[in-house]
């Protein structure tokens, strides 16, 4: 065992190199619940994510509710993995007109975008257990009601 452990640790660069990889398995199997990695594939989220793009999130705790603007990954059943941004919350209601979104009655502006949804006109009413999500990129994404159950962690960087 002595022999092992004067082999790896006998240069200063081995002493480095084993050092980090201790650390980060500590911090991996410490962090692992609640952080995680997403790959993001597809042009949904541009310009704020590209395709191919790492992105760090938050996983859900039990109780999370999103903020409106949070970015969110999704377990959909009927979509698979989806990543969106929360623009509507419960008890909200959301209403495109010649593709440009209204929640409450009110023009929504972001500076996450500076496309219209192609979409002419839709209404939705996310209900008390649901949000409205829609990627930045309007011209290129899906857009729905999601239930809390669905949305498995918040992007953080």
């Amino acid at each position: 065992m002595k022999k092992i452990i004067r082999a790896l640790f006998c240069t200063k660069i081995r002493a480095s190199i084993c050092s980090f990889a201790i650390i980060g398995v500590a911090l991996s199997f410490a962090l692992g619940p609640y952080y995680g990695f997403f790959y993001c594939k597809g042009d949904s989220m541009l310009p704020t994510i590209a395709n191919g793009e790492w992105v760090i999130i938050q996983k859900s705790a039990k109780g999370y509710r999103p903020e409106i603007g949070d970015i969110v990954i999704i377990n959909s059943h009927k979509d698979g993995t989806l990543i969106k941004r929360v623009l509507a919350g419960p008890g909200s209601h959301v209403n495109i007109v010649a593709g440009i979104i209204y929640i409450n009655g009110k023009l929504y502006r972001d500076e996450f975008t500076h496309t219209t949804v192609e979409e002419v006109t839709y209404t939705a009413d996310p209900r008390e257990d649901e949000y409205w999500v829609i990627g930045d990129n309007r011209g290129e994404t899906m857009y729905d009601n999601m239930p809390i159950s669905e949305i498995s962690g918040k992007v953080i960087w």
